[in-house]
């Protein structure tokens, strides 16, 4: 349905309730008997218990939306591998090149696994080549779940409109960072002191 139909209905039932409300067909609640009073008050709190559990299921859902795990097929898993190929050819060539291999190999090991990510997180995250902080939502063996921010005039970041959440290969991840600090006192821009 359209807006602009909506509006109209909600405009003819707004007229036909001030016609039954001029002809005394509706009554008020100070009109009411007790009969009807506790009727009413049933009716409300059955009507506001089914509002209420149908936001709870929209929100449930949402959720349980943001904690899945991502599905392959978001993704092109031929441009993953062959990224986690070319990865593992440069660390292999920086292993045979170097000295002592056994140094090389803890220096890798520590870049990647030394920050253990919790959900809640800010993190650094690498898109096309630019970094981008955001919070991390969700988390699984080969994907993160980040809620970005985008760059703002000065250095400073802001929330997207819609959000922006995406999936990214943990190789994307490149740090974990600090809060944001609001800008303003609307919030609507913020700064990161470690950036």
């Amino acid at each position: 349905m359209n807006p602009e139909s909506c509006l109209i209905l909600k405009e003819k039932e707004r007229i036909k309730y001030l016609r039954k409300k001029e002809k005394g067909q509706v009554k008020t609640v100070s009109e009411m008997t007790n009969r009807n009073l506790r009727i009413k008050r049933k009716q409300w709190k059955n009507n506001s218990r089914n509002y209420r559990l149908k936001k709870q299921a929209a929100t449930e859902s949402i959720e349980n939306d943001a904690n899945e795990p991502p599905s392959t097929e978001n993704f092109q898993e031929s441009q993953v591998k062959k990224r986690v190929l070319s990865e593992v050819r440069i660390q292999g060539k920086k292993l045979y090149n170097s000295k002592s291999t056994v140094s090389s190999v803890d220096d890798c090991n520590k870049g990647k696994n030394s920050e253990v990510l919790n959900i809640g997180d800010w993190v650094l995250v690498e898109y096309e080549k630019n970094l981008y902080p955001g919070e991390l939502k969700a988390m699984c063996l080969k994907y993160v779940t980040v809620d970005v921010m985008v760059p703002a005039r000065g250095g400073k970041y802001k929330w997207p409109f819609p959000k922006d959440i995406h999936n990214y290969p943990r190789t994307d991840i490149k740090r974990k960072i600090s809060q944001p600090i609001p800008y303003d006192n609307r919030a609507s821009q913020f700064y990161f002191p470690n950036l």
